[in-house]
């Protein structure tokens, strides 16, 4: 179950991506997207500094919803066609935000956050500590896996969210294979 933080704002990112569809982000004002979603200002402050960090915020938030120990236990693929899937989703706002140059930051902070949660939960599904030499390379396969999904968006997001899944297993290093079964 969702908390009400989590549903005003998802509630929010939702009426920005429809609002996306007929305005250019610059033209849209916090005053403008509370006003259409309903969603008190001083509550849009409380979750958001800026419109812009809405997609940091929802990247994020269904990065952690898609790839989890759980989602991994079925598959790198299965976790990261998740992932894909719920990305294409909000396809308007990421194009509109991420699109760009300079957003890359947020992809690399993704695989930051993604090395942190399989290096603390690889021990218990491994039943041994990575060595420094496999957490190196798992931190370098998340910036790979950053930059495929960064020019994925910025392509605009043709490719299918189970062939993106296919071509990120492709790139699996062996510490990854053993822990996902992949």
């Amino acid at each position: 179950m969702q908390s009400k933080s989590i549903k005003r704002r998802l509630l929010i990112a939702d009426t920005l991506n429809q609002l996306l569809s007929t305005k250019e982000l610059d033209n849209i004002t916090v005053l403008e997207l509370c006003g259409l979603s309903g969603v008190p200002r001083a509550s849009f402050y409380r979750y958001f500094y800026n419109i812009r960090e809405i997609a940091v915020w929802l990247f994020e938030y269904l990065l952690e919803k898609s790839i989890t120990p759980q989602s991994i236990q079925s598959g790198w693929a299965v976790a990261q066609e998740a992932f894909y899937t719920e990305l294409l989703r909000w396809k308007t706002l990421f194009l509109s935000f991420f699109g760009l140059q300079g957003y890359d930051s947020v992809f690399a902070y993704a695989a930051r956050r993604s090395v942190e949660n399989f290096t603390s939960s690889s021990t218990i599904r491994l039943g041994r500590e990575i060595t420094d030499k496999e957490k190196t390379i798992i931190s370098y396969h998340g910036y790979v896996q950053a930059s495929l999904t960064a020019k994925w968006v910025q392509d605009g997001m043709t490719i299918p969210p189970h062939e993106m899944a296919q071509i990120m297993v492709q790139f699996l290093p062996p510490i990854m294979k053993e822990y996902t079964g992949s």
